[in-house]
């Protein structure tokens, strides 16, 4: 009979907001619906203090309805986006990538989902403000 050390029981630590996370598993399906191909995403939230949090997953569904999202993740991933170029998206290509993703509650089902995917533009700080010009030419 297996055994096991028993621990304190603890919640999944997924809340609503801005996370980062790391692809720990992309495995390629057919969706048995419609036909589809996707990318099924196993992403594990890095906390604050750099420990795992809970598992979340996503899908790159390879639809023309779609791109828009395969491109969001993938340059959120560190992907270069170049319009109108075909890509080739690999499952392991993605593995051990980083992304900063918006988590928010699901309320149909209950369950926190990747609401969308950061671009490493938008969440860069932004620009420090130039200091103004001194000049002598003060009008008063």
């Amino acid at each position: 009979m297996p055994t096991y050390k028993q621990q304190e029981p603890q919640a999944p630590q997924i809340t609503p907001g801005k996370h980062k996370v790391e692809i720990e598993g992309a495995e390629l399906k057919i969706s048995d619906r419609t036909g589809n191909e996707y990318i099924r995403l196993k992403c594990r939230v890095k906390l604050p203090d750099g420990s795992n949090g809970g598992t979340i997953y996503d899908n790159m569904v390879f639809t023309a309805k779609s791109a828009w999202k395969i491109d969001q993740i993938r340059e959120a991933l560190g992907f270069a986006i170049i319009p109108n170029e075909d890509a080739s998206v690999e499952p392991e290509h993605l593995v051990g990538r980083t992304g900063t993703v918006i988590v928010e509650l699901n309320d149909d089902t209950g369950y926190h989902e990747i609401d969308s995917w950061v671009s490493p533009k938008s969440s860069a700080p932004a620009p420090k403000a130039k200091p103004a010009k001194e000049t002598d030419d003060i009008p008063f």
